[in-house]
């Protein structure tokens, strides 16, 4: 059997054939050489193209040099960055030198404003306190009392998808972030209606668009008080969802009095960490803080690795059908339930190779605080030192094929040999994503509720750019068409 793309208006060049063994058969697989990649420049730019490039979509900057080398020096402002790309290099910063990193600079001065010293822009004892606090919402237990929220949201979006598409295209990334929203909403915080979803998603991308530029002007030293093209509408972004945050706190804090109880949630815990921190070292500002931290970024990742992930399947009929008969054998038809997902072993398959072609998380960039050695090579303090999940996911050296779609790269075989820090999608060491597991159940939940419900195909005229914002963006939203595939299944929300 051979793996082929759908005819639609986006073209694809030819392919090359793999071995791909699926239910214990051998199968070859047509894997596609034009998926949406970044092409890295023929030559390093100079200084005015870096600045512009940098502040346009830095990704578009780093040369063939990083996809190659294990490690690389890409000179630039304030000493360039060394990009960090054999796994045995990153398992050294991450893990063995974690104590000499810390965060970079341009991270903290991008997303400070938004997100004060939450869990993700905070180290040492603060960031422990906070992680410890909000360590019990990812439980494996509490996970699976989520996944009827986040099934529920799934169904919602079908059925919206149903009657949008009947009139015009949609953008499947705007709809993906929507149910992305929608399942936090309904998990993270009980009740969907406290979250005013469509200006919070506005303010979250217009804050986000303007993170490139806001770390350019910090690598250059620039002072806080220069308005930069895009500041000011930045800025009310973040004054927005810092009143809409405070809202939803001052709503919870006055139905718990009526009540005499909250939610057990993720609101819940921050409310219960204010109380039991001493000394206000957790306060008013820190729930707020890490409140829009898990909406902002559980929302912005999730949302762009679904849509990424049906794109991907929608260009593949047979990873398709693949998925579809996979469902039926699991899932009897049942609606997907926690019980099923260890046996979903394909889908997995192809959520992860989606993950690895498109990682959320595409670069972490970290700065040295005490003199170091990696790999033999010595790092001074204050040193940017840039560890790409995107890069290492299409290194050369790593993968076969590192820029086509293959999900047979996550078949139970390869994944054993595979060195732990090759792939790296939620990041590694101690500050993994605490949303990792939350994140994986989501997207199998919502991508095999939605591609059994659902027939997607593309309606842009070529693969879109990618955009490095805080996740990988495809630059065209990912116009669809999304048709039924046959009476939707108004049951599926079980009681």
């Amino acid at each position: 059997m051979r793996l082929g793309l759908r005819q639609s208006s986006v073209q694809f060049c030819g392919g090359v054939t793999v071995r791909c063994p699926f239910d214990g058969t051998s199968e070859s697989i047509v894997m596609d050489e034009a998926l949406p990649r970044v092409v890295p420049p023929a030559k390093t730019p100079g200084l005015f193209a870096l600045l512009r490039l940098s502040a346009r979509n830095p990704i578009e900057v780093w040369p063939r040099e990083v996809y190659e080398e294990d490690l690389f020096h890409l000179p630039g402002p304030a000493g360039g960055l060394i990009f960090l790309s054999a796994p045995e290099l990153v398992q050294e910063a991450l893990v063995s030198s974690v104590n000499a990193f810390g965060r970079s600079k341009e991270f903290l001065d991008t997303i400070r404003p938004l997100v004060g010293n939450s869990i993700v822009a905070s180290d040492g004892p603060r960031w422990r306190f906070q992680r410890s606090f909000c360590a019990p919402l990812f439980r494996p237990e509490q996970i699976d009392k989520f996944s009827q929220g986040m099934l529920d949201a799934s169904v919602e979006a079908a059925e919206r998808l149903i009657a949008s598409s009947e009139h015009k295209p949609i953008s499947l990334l705007a709809e993906m972030m929507h149910l992305s929203l929608t399942s936090i909403a309904k998990t993270m915080l009980s009740d969907q209606a406290m979250l005013n979803s469509e200006r919070v998603i506005g303010a979250i991308s217009n804050y986000l668009k303007e993170v490139p530029k806001a770390a350019l002007y910090s690598t250059l030293g620039l002072p806080k008080w220069i308005l930069r093209p895009g500041k000011k509408s930045q800025l009310r972004a973040r004054d927005f969802l810092h009143i809409e945050m405070k809202r939803i706190i001052d709503e919870r804090k006055a139905r718990g009095l009526e009540t005499g109880r909250c939610p057990d949630d993720l609101l819940d815990l921050l409310l219960s960490a204010e109380k039991q921190a001493e000394c206000g070292a957790f306060g008013e500002k820190d729930v707020l803080h890490n409140l829009l931290t898990f909406v902002a970024a559980g929302y912005e990742t999730t949302g762009v690795a679904m849509a990424w992930t049906i794109y991907l399947v929608s260009l593949h009929p047979e990873t398709e059908n693949l998925i579809l008969a996979e469902l039926d054998e699991v899932t009897r038809g049942e609606p997907i339930k926690p019980c099923h997902l260890n046996r979903l072993v394909y889908l997995r398959q192809v959520v992860s190779e989606s993950l690895r072609l498109y990682p959320p998380i595409a670069a972490m960039a970290r700065r040295v605080v005490e003199p170091v050695t990696i790999g033999g090579n010595r790092l001074d303090k204050n040193t940017t030192v840039m560890i790409s999940p995107y890069v290492i996911h299409r290194h050369r050296k790593l993968w076969d094929y590192p820029d086509h779609f293959n999900p047979d790269n996550f078949s139970p075989s390869r994944a054993a040999g595979r060195h732990r820090y090759a792939y790296l999608p939620f990041g590694a060491g101690q500050r993994i994503c605490i949303g990792m597991s939350f994140a994986m159940t989501e997207m199998l939940i919502a991508v095999g509720t939605l591609v059994r419900t659902l027939r997607f195909s593309s309606t842009a005229i070529r693969p879109p750019n990618l955009q490095l914002r805080i996740a990988l963006h495809p630059s065209d939203g990912l116009p669809m068409r999304a048709t039924r595939r046959g009476q939707v299944n108004h049951d599926l929300k079980a009681d």
